[in-house]
């Protein structure tokens, strides 16, 4: 009970201090809208892209604005030693972790209502979309992803180059869930489920980037 308390407590401090100040949310979502709008200028507005194309364009601009709201979050915890004083919390360190998790997949969550839309509209949607599978993808994506970035960042939280870091780490640890979720994402738009096979990746992908950071989280706060 006391774990949860503390981690309704830390997510509810996130909430608070971004409603205060929407600097998060702002500065990611004015990012990701700039990369929306770049895409509309080099590709033909309108033009019917193929289904796997469209679906990879999409998740390369949501794991891009995700990294930049990443590395945004992870200067507010840096700021005047922040997360030091959550790690004195009298219960396992791993809260921290899950704390950031939920926070962070609240934020994307809300940018992707937005993105997405905005991405068809720009780009041109497919015409036939299976809207339970499509919605069920991007969720499950996006935990995998922020799961995965919110280790990392915790990772690289002492280093002077973490901007670099981050990217460099990030991008290739989350091929293999930005191949089942574009794969997924393609059959979805075209009125499929997607295979089997793939759904079963991304499934591990989440659970072992929510279980296994959280086992470890003592280690990984001492790096």
């Amino acid at each position: 009970m006391r774990f949860l308390r503390t981690l309704f407590a830390m997510v509810g401090k996130d909430l608070r201090i971004e409603w205060r100040t929407r600097q998060l949310f702002i500065s990611s979502l004015s990012f990701a809208l700039l990369l929306v709008f770049l895409m509309g200028l080099v590709l033909e507005t309108g033009a019917a892209l193929a289904s796997f194309s469209e679906a990879g364009l999409l998740w390369l601009l949501i794991m891009m604005a995700g990294l930049f709201s990443l590395n945004r979050q992870d200067d507010k915890e840096r700021y005047e030693g922040a997360i030091y004083g959550a790690y004195l919390a009298p219960v396992d360190r791993s809260v921290v972790f899950y704390a950031r998790v939920i926070s962070h997949l609240l934020f994307v969550l809300v940018m992707e209502v937005i993105l997405v839309p905005l991405y068809s509209a720009v780009l041109g949607g497919a015409a036939q979309v299976s809207w339970a599978g499509f919605v069920l993808v991007l969720l499950l994506g996006t935990i995998g992803f922020v799961a995965v970035g919110a280790m990392l960042t915790s990772l690289s939280l002492t280093s002077s180059l973490r901007e670099i870091l981050m990217p460099l780490m990030l991008f290739p640890l989350a091929v293999p869930l930005l191949l089942g979720t574009v794969e997924v994402t393609s059959a979805t738009l075209t009125g499929g489920n997607g295979a089997v096979i793939w759904w079963a990746v991304i499934a591990a992908y989440d659970v072992l980037f929510l279980v296994l950071p959280g086992l470890l989280y003592d280690f990984i706060a001492e790096v």
